[in-house]
């Protein structure tokens, strides 16, 4: 993982004394320190970093006499740099940290340096010509390089801290400050920033190919490429890894956990290595590892697979298309890092191939950054709904209605083929909503038809609606052979936000020509997937409300600011409803805090007799389906999968 953050200033002290902290790096007869980037070089920076020079680096104040520093109110305002740490996965920590395996070690730093080299070939400074201010890439860096050993829970923790010094040599200039440009996103320091999971990945691609060399195997822990080293024991090591989820939840994003880390950390305090070396081995050794169940081969040299590049970005393009109608810059670029092996300057190569499908259209920015993008397909699939939506809004259904109901009401009042709704409530409530377009249905002698993202939402509605309301999923809706046999029909398309744009066209072509009536049931829980609701406001498509009451509802906060306290009047909360009969439901802010209240609650329940002590387990497989797009996917397997 890599996490990045700004170097403040007026800390350079500060900064100096942590990062050479001797406690803070692991030595195996060298020294934890050493500078990189052909800046460094220039200024004959070489071997460990020494500490007074570092800071006087951090405060812009160069070995040769260079002055970048910056006077405010008679204070240095000089941004000092960037830390950008690469964490080793826990795995790889385990066995470079704790069993003293140096191949282990080296790997890390090999894939460090990979992708440092990369990250200096995006280097740039701003410089004014003619009055104009200018990029220039410049392609070299300064960094000064801590390998730290320990996390501040002090768990064995691999990860070098690459301290990128505020500089950098321009041709025309002689030293200036790396860019910044925070409106077009194209500084060093944006860059940096806006492909982080991007860089990250370079890091951890060459790391996994020099083990795989080693003779070790792979399981996928996550999105973005994640992975550890299959048989090595990581769960007795991972005590921040938990904070971390704890405080963001599982699923939050690499950026957040990214976030998290740094927003939960504490004060770091050092120890005896050796004696934290002895109780980590002791911690190893009661997981009952063995060494000899991790390597499956020795010296393994693994063919480089031939790669076709524009191949490899039209496959990613299909892949996040797919899921969404929008995705990042970065997002495109790691999916495909993910696809590829890494080769010097695979950033730079992919950066040319994508700029070149964006030029050639292929491609869409959404802002002027181009950091959002979407396909000429998408486009064209937008406009295509948004034609069809017009032509259905200026076509009348001429439906009347005596029913009490508002929904209803409003539908018949409004007097076009296609009307929005926003659907907000539980389950019962969206049953009762389709109920009462059932009933403006039969009242106007027309068919009822609900249609679903998918056959599991389709059969679940059909158990609970009226057994005159056909429920089907849109794949078998799009499929089927008999579709010209029907009379006209009031069609609800539930939860219409996770229907791609290229079904709803298909959808509502059909229905214009058949000469249906469209009701779109937004329930507002994913935008990406589908752009209906948005497409059809921006064509002044007023959306109808279909709020399910609360005036029967009561709302509780639990204040305790101590989590266990929490959790606790939550259970206890619970506890006391239920037994009076109450339907509750709590809610949490992730999953591990909504599985300890889970069990919290259960204790209770079984304490005051309201709930059995028996217990069943029921195991259950879930079937993953996979497609030509995500079966070469490394990131659709995850650890329990069975194949």
């Amino acid at each position: 993982m890599l996490s990045v953050k700004n170097l403040t200033s007026g800390g350079a002290s500060a900064s100096a004394n942590y990062y050479e902290e001797k406690d803070n790096y692991y030595c195996v007869g060298e020294e934890g320190t050493g500078w990189f980037g052909k800046g460094a070089e220039r200024l004959g920076l070489t071997g460990t970093v020494d500490r007074n020079t570092f800071k006087q680096m951090l405060e812009g104040k160069l070995p040769d006499g260079t002055q970048l520093t910056f006077n405010k109110t008679g204070k240095n305002q000089h941004r000092p740099g960037y830390d950008l740490t690469f964490s080793a996965p826990k795995s790889v920590s385990v066995l470079a940290l704790v069993e003293g395996n140096t191949a282990v070690l080296d790997a890390h730093k090999q894939a460090v340096a990979s992708a440092l080299k990369e990250i200096e070939n995006i280097s740039s400074t701003r410089t004014m010509t003619k009055g104009l201010t200018q990029t220039e890439m410049t392609g070299n860096t300064i960094a000064a390089l801590f390998m730290h050993t320990t996390n501040r829970n002090l768990d064995p923790n691999l990860h070098t801290h690459a301290l990128f010094i505020n500089a950098t040599w321009s041709d025309k200039k002689g030293w200036k400050t790396l860019s910044s440009d925070t409106i077009n996103r194209n500084g060093f320091n944006e860059i940096i920033r806006d492909l982080q999971i991007t860089f990250g990945s370079i890091y951890r691609q060459p790391l996994k190919e020099s083990l795989q060399k080693q003779g070790f195997s792979f399981v996928s822990t996550g999105k973005n490429g994640l992975w550890e080293i299959e048989g090595v024991p990581t769960e007795p090591f991972s005590s921040r890894h938990k904070e971390v989820v704890e405080a963001v939840g599982e699923t939050a994003s690499a950026k957040q956990k990214s976030a998290a880390v740094l927003a939960t950390r504490k004060a770091k305090t050092f120890t005896n290595v050796e004696t934290l070396h002895k109780e980590w081995q002791a911690r190893l050794a009661k997981t009952g590892y063995s060494a000899d169940n991790v390597k499956k081969a020795e010296n393994l040299n693994p063919s480089t697979p031939v790669v076709n590049l524009k191949e490899a970005i039209s496959q990613s393009i299909k892949v996040l298309s797919d899921k969404t109608t929008r995705f990042s810059y970065d997002a495109l670029l790691t999916h495909v890092i993910n696809r590829i092996p890494c080769q010097p300057k695979t950033l730079e190569t992919l950066r040319a191939e994508i700029n070149k499908a964006i030029k050639q259209g292929n491609l869409v920015p959404l802002n002027s950054e181009s950091t959002l993008l979407t396909t000429e397909n998408h486009l064209k699939q937008e406009n295509e709904v948004s034609t069809l939506i017009h032509q259905l809004r200026y076509s009348k259904h001429e439906l009347t209605t005596t029913q009490e109901s508002a929904l209803a009401k409003n539908i018949t009042q409004n007097n076009v083929r296609f009307n929005l709704v926003n659907l907000k409530g539980g389950f019962a409530h969206e049953v009762q909503v389709i109920e009462e377009l059932h009933g403006l249905a039969k009242e106007n002698k027309l068919n009822t038809l609900i249609i679903t993202p998918n056959k599991k939402i389709s059969d679940k509605l059909q158990e609970q609606v009226n057994k005159k309301v056909k429920t089907i999923s849109i794949d078998d809706y799009l499929s089927d052979a008999q579709k010209n046999n029907h009379k006209r029909q009031l069609i609800g398309i539930y939860q219409s936000e996770h229907l791609p744009l290229n079904k709803v066209a298909a959808l509502l072509g059909r229905s214009y020509a058949e000469g249906d009536t469209i009701i779109a049931l937004d329930s507002a829980s994913r935008k990406n997937k589908g752009l209906t609701s948005e497409i059809a406001r921006s064509l002044g498509a007023e959306p109808i409300n279909a709020f399910e009451s609360n005036a029967d509802k009561h709302l509780y906060f639990i204040p305790e600011q101590d989590k266990t306290s929490r959790i606790q009047a939550a259970a206890n909360h619970f506890a006391n409803l239920d037994a009076l009969n109450k339907e509750v439901i709590i809610q949490a802010g992730n999953n591990p805090t909504k599985e300890a209240i889970t069990a919290k609650t259960r204790d209770i329940l079984i304490e005051k007799g309201l709930l059995s002590e028996n217990k069943m387990v029921v195991t259950t497989k879930k079937s993953i389906f996979l497609d030509a797009a995500n079966r070469n996917q490394r990131s659709t397997y995850n650890i329990g999968m069975i194949l």
